[in-house]
Protein backbone atom coordinates (compact mmCIF):
# COMPACT_ATOMS: atom_id res chain seq x y z
CA UNK A 1 0.00 0.00 0.00
CA UNK A 2 2.89 2.62 1.21
CA UNK A 3 4.99 1.47 -2.35
CA UNK A 4 1.56 2.62 -4.25
CA UNK A 5 1.36 5.65 -2.60
CA UNK A 6 4.90 6.89 -3.19
CA UNK A 7 4.54 5.46 -7.12
CA UNK A 8 1.00 7.73 -7.52
CA UNK A 9 2.09 10.42 -6.17
CA UNK A 10 5.56 10.34 -8.43
CA UNK A 11 3.47 10.06 -11.36
CA UNK A 12 1.13 12.13 -10.82
CA UNK A 13 0.28 15.86 -12.39
CA UNK A 14 -1.78 17.25 -9.80
CA UNK A 15 -3.04 17.06 -6.65
CA UNK A 16 -4.77 14.65 -5.02
CA UNK A 17 -3.10 11.75 -6.65
CA UNK A 18 -4.97 9.24 -8.08
CA UNK A 19 -5.74 6.35 -6.45
CA UNK A 20 -4.14 2.70 -6.99
CA UNK A 21 -6.59 0.35 -6.72
CA UNK A 22 -9.80 2.93 -8.26
CA UNK A 23 -7.81 5.98 -10.43
CA UNK A 24 -10.76 8.04 -11.09
CA UNK A 25 -10.92 8.66 -7.34
CA UNK A 26 -7.91 10.60 -5.38
CA UNK A 27 -6.04 8.98 -2.56
CA UNK A 28 -8.56 8.93 0.15
CA UNK A 29 -6.04 8.34 3.04
CA UNK A 30 -3.52 10.58 4.56
CA UNK A 31 -0.10 10.47 2.53
CA UNK A 32 1.88 13.46 4.16
CA UNK A 33 5.08 11.03 4.66
CA UNK A 34 4.77 9.36 1.03
CA UNK A 35 5.16 13.08 -0.10
CA UNK A 36 7.80 14.15 2.13
CA UNK A 37 9.39 10.29 0.60
CA UNK A 38 8.23 11.43 -3.31
CA UNK A 39 9.80 14.88 -3.08
CA UNK A 40 13.21 13.62 -1.68
CA UNK A 41 13.14 10.75 -4.47
CA UNK A 42 12.22 13.42 -7.43
CA UNK A 43 15.05 15.37 -6.05
CA UNK A 44 17.93 12.94 -5.88
CA UNK A 45 16.88 10.95 -9.01
CA UNK A 46 17.02 7.60 -7.23
CA UNK A 47 14.15 4.78 -8.13
CA UNK A 48 11.08 4.51 -6.07
CA UNK A 49 11.80 0.87 -5.16
CA UNK A 50 15.39 2.19 -3.19
CA UNK A 51 13.97 5.55 -2.19
CA UNK A 52 11.15 3.61 -0.27
CA UNK A 53 13.46 1.25 1.32
CA UNK A 54 15.62 3.63 2.13
CA UNK A 55 13.13 5.95 4.05
CA UNK A 56 12.15 2.92 6.32
CA UNK A 57 15.43 2.62 6.90
CA UNK A 58 15.60 5.92 7.97
CA UNK A 59 12.52 6.34 9.95
CA UNK A 60 14.24 3.17 11.83
CA UNK A 61 16.96 5.56 12.76
CA UNK A 62 15.20 8.63 13.20
CA UNK A 63 12.80 6.92 15.64
CA UNK A 64 15.61 5.46 17.81
CA UNK A 65 17.92 8.24 17.00
CA UNK A 66 14.77 10.58 19.30
CA UNK A 67 14.36 8.26 21.62
CA UNK A 68 17.78 7.61 22.68
CA UNK A 69 17.97 12.13 22.71
CA UNK A 70 14.56 12.17 24.87
CA UNK A 71 16.07 9.66 27.21
CA UNK A 72 19.21 10.99 27.91
CA UNK A 73 18.21 13.95 28.00
CA UNK A 74 15.00 13.81 30.78
CA UNK A 75 17.58 11.55 33.11
CA UNK A 76 20.41 13.98 32.34
CA UNK A 77 18.87 16.76 34.62
CA UNK A 78 18.56 14.26 37.45
CA UNK A 79 21.67 11.76 37.51
CA UNK A 80 24.98 11.51 36.19
CA UNK A 81 26.09 11.29 32.39
CA UNK A 82 26.83 7.66 32.47
CA UNK A 83 23.45 6.73 33.42
CA UNK A 84 22.05 9.02 31.17
CA UNK A 85 23.57 6.88 28.43
CA UNK A 86 22.49 3.89 30.16
CA UNK A 87 18.90 5.78 30.40
CA UNK A 88 18.53 6.49 26.83
CA UNK A 89 19.96 3.41 25.79
CA UNK A 90 17.25 1.50 27.43
CA UNK A 91 14.35 4.23 25.85
CA UNK A 92 16.12 4.00 22.74
CA UNK A 93 15.63 0.08 22.59
CA UNK A 94 12.47 -0.11 24.43
CA UNK A 95 10.69 2.02 22.00
CA UNK A 96 12.02 1.32 18.91
CA UNK A 97 12.13 -2.74 19.49
CA UNK A 98 9.60 -2.98 21.57
CA UNK A 99 6.06 -4.07 21.49
CA UNK A 100 3.20 -5.65 23.22
CA UNK A 101 5.15 -8.39 24.13
CA UNK A 102 2.32 -10.92 22.41
CA UNK A 103 5.31 -12.89 21.05
CA UNK A 104 5.68 -14.86 23.99
CA UNK A 105 2.64 -16.35 22.97
CA UNK A 106 4.88 -18.78 20.78
CA UNK A 107 5.78 -20.34 23.33
CA UNK A 108 2.06 -21.73 24.31
CA UNK A 109 -0.48 -24.06 23.35
CA UNK A 110 -2.41 -21.87 20.61
CA UNK A 111 -5.40 -20.50 21.47
CA UNK A 112 -8.82 -21.31 19.81
CA UNK A 113 -10.65 -18.66 18.70
CA UNK A 114 -7.92 -16.14 17.29
CA UNK A 115 -9.89 -13.26 18.14
CA UNK A 116 -10.26 -13.83 21.47
CA UNK A 117 -6.96 -14.24 23.43
CA UNK A 118 -6.75 -15.39 26.78
CA UNK A 119 -4.03 -15.30 29.55
CA UNK A 120 -0.58 -16.66 28.32
CA UNK A 121 -0.66 -18.45 32.12
CA UNK A 122 -3.98 -20.24 31.79
CA UNK A 123 -1.85 -22.11 28.33
CA UNK A 124 -0.09 -25.18 28.51
CA UNK A 125 3.65 -24.22 27.76
CA UNK A 126 5.39 -25.54 24.53
CA UNK A 127 8.75 -24.24 24.67
CA UNK A 128 9.59 -26.66 21.23
CA UNK A 129 5.79 -26.38 19.56
CA UNK A 130 6.44 -23.57 16.90
CA UNK A 131 5.06 -22.94 15.27
CA UNK A 132 1.83 -23.43 17.27
CA UNK A 133 -0.56 -21.69 15.33
CA UNK A 134 0.37 -18.21 16.42
CA UNK A 135 0.00 -15.58 13.67
CA UNK A 136 2.06 -12.50 14.47
CA UNK A 137 -0.64 -9.07 12.96
CA UNK A 138 -2.18 -10.77 16.56
CA UNK A 139 -0.27 -8.52 18.20
CA UNK A 140 -2.18 -5.87 16.57
CA UNK A 141 -5.38 -6.88 17.03
CA UNK A 142 -5.04 -7.94 21.13
CA UNK A 143 -7.38 -5.66 22.47
CA UNK A 144 -10.56 -6.26 20.82
CA UNK A 145 -12.05 -3.92 19.19
CA UNK A 146 -9.38 -2.17 18.39
CA UNK A 147 -6.24 -1.57 16.28
CA UNK A 148 -3.51 -0.93 17.58
CA UNK A 149 0.56 -1.02 16.00
CA UNK A 150 3.75 0.01 17.28
CA UNK A 151 6.88 1.27 16.04
CA UNK A 152 8.73 -2.26 15.64
CA UNK A 153 5.68 -4.16 13.87
CA UNK A 154 5.55 -1.21 11.29
CA UNK A 155 9.47 -1.68 10.36
CA UNK A 156 8.64 -5.69 10.51
CA UNK A 157 5.93 -5.35 7.99
CA UNK A 158 7.80 -2.27 6.02
CA UNK A 159 5.05 0.34 6.58
CA UNK A 160 5.75 3.66 7.10
CA UNK A 161 1.63 4.92 7.42
CA UNK A 162 1.29 4.86 10.90
CA UNK A 163 4.89 5.27 11.95
CA UNK A 164 5.18 8.99 10.60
Amino acid sequence: MDFGFLNSILRSDYFPPKDMWYTPLSINYYYFGHLVTAVITKLTSIPSFISYNLMLATLFALTFTASLSIGMNLFDKLQSSIKSVFAGLTSAILVSFGGNLTTIYTFFKAYVPAEKPVPFWQLPFLPFGFPNGYWYPNATRFIPFTIHEFPLYSFVVSTYTDTL
